[in-house]
């Protein structure tokens, strides 16, 4: 990843300005968030979308809380290009993502690791009904995060680290 981030002593953020083409990018949720929000996924979107990803088949979207490390890779890009196109393309529509996220898969709530991975999974494949999901895989890292493991969602059941599918 560039460098460029900058930060205040009086904030937790700190900013990058993309200009060329990225490899990864990594942030975390220090409080709060156990797992990737609407505007990290929104963001990856926008990754995506305006060339910004130097290789879409190694490009990883991390998130670091203070529970777990979860990564997110782009598997099929024509699944992915149709998330973008339906949740993504207007501000409508991004708001009724977010809604949608948080409201319906109750993502901002105090649910366990295990029911944000569900719903994580129920959210992303939500639109169309049955339609074919987003096109992206999700990966969990060990306790030390040494490694990570692609965990999947099958007929409503959460298959947990298994690196052989």
């Amino acid at each position: 990843m560039s460098s460029g981030g900058r930060s205040t002593t009086d904030s937790m953020e700190v900013s990058y300005d993309v200009t060329s083409a990225q490899d990864g990018y990594m942030h975390n949720h220090p409080t709060g968030s156990k797992f990737f929000g609407a505007d990290d996924l929104y963001s990856l979107c926008k990754l995506f979308h305006y060339g910004a990803l130097q290789n879409y088949r190694t490009f990883t979207f991390t998130v670091v809380t203070n529970s777990t490390a979860y990564i997110l890779m782009i598997e099929d890009t024509v699944k992915f290009r149709t998330f973008i196109n339906i949740w993504m393309d207007t501000y409508e529509h991004i708001v009724a993502f977010s809604q949608n996220y948080y409201v319906t898969y109750q993502m901002d709530n105090d649910l366990t690791i295990g029911e944000k991975e569900v719903n994580f999974f129920k959210a992303m494949n939500s639109y169309p009904p049955n339609g074919p999901g987003c096109g992206l895989k999700l990966f969990r890292g060990n306790e030390d995060m040494t490694s990570f493991a692609p965990i999947k969602l099958v007929n409503g059941t959460l298959i947990k680290p298994n690196p052989c599918y």
